[in-house]
């Protein structure tokens, strides 16, 4: 459920409600953190259905489906990420973990939220930021990029460190590139 490099899989329905279906196992992303959700396609018994949206509740993570008609406990379904919305996501969220921690070790500001979608992120900081720090945040985002650094995940009891080479080491459950090389096409 944690490989976030899985956008094709197989799976079990084990729960259908109402516009929503459950499976054994799951590599759609269900939101959280202010990242938004995964979308896809789901072929259940050779009928395609659009998965809308993705949440978990109570620890069981549902996908809002256009229709459950066709589908039953016990079917087996491929299941298919937007690879391309996936990446995109994947790209803010790693880029504002970046700027986040460039922020803190230069001006020691921290971030207090952020909010990240298909039309783009955003980050708010517990102080504002000066118009004159924006070429020296640039500047040192540059360089993260240009060191190529690898971004790994470790899960220990269902808690997930994601580690930015020696550059940044945080708890988050979003998704992640796999190198800060990856981020070239981000502009701030």
């Amino acid at each position: 459920m944690y490989d976030y490099s899985i956008t094709n899989f197989e799976a079990t329905v084990i729960d259908v409600k109402r516009d929503t279906i459950s499976l054994n196992e799951t590599y759609f992303y269900p939101g959280g953190g202010h990242q938004v959700n995964d979308t896809g396609i789901i072929i259940c018994n050779g009928i395609t259905k659009k998965v809308n949206g993705v949440f978990e509740e109570d620890g069981i993570i549902y996908h809002k489906i256009d229709s459950i008609e066709n589908i039953n406990i016990g079917d087996r379904v491929q299941c298919s990420i937007d690879k391309t919305r996936r990446k995109y996501l994947s790209t803010l969220h790693t880029a504002q973990h970046v700027i986040s921690r460039i922020v803190f070790n230069k001006y020691k500001i921290n971030t207090v939220t952020s909010e990240l979608d298909i039309n783009g992120g955003s980050i708010v900081f517990s102080s504002p930021l000066q118009p004159e720090w924006v070429k020296p945040i640039t500047n040192d985002f540059d360089d993260i990029v240009k060191k190529e650094y690898e971004i790994s995940n470790n899960i220990v009891e269902d808690i997930i460190t994601v580690s930015i080479g020696d550059f940044d080491v945080e708890n988050c459950c979003g998704t992640h590139l796999n190198n800060t090389y990856q981020l070239d096409n981000v502009f701030i």
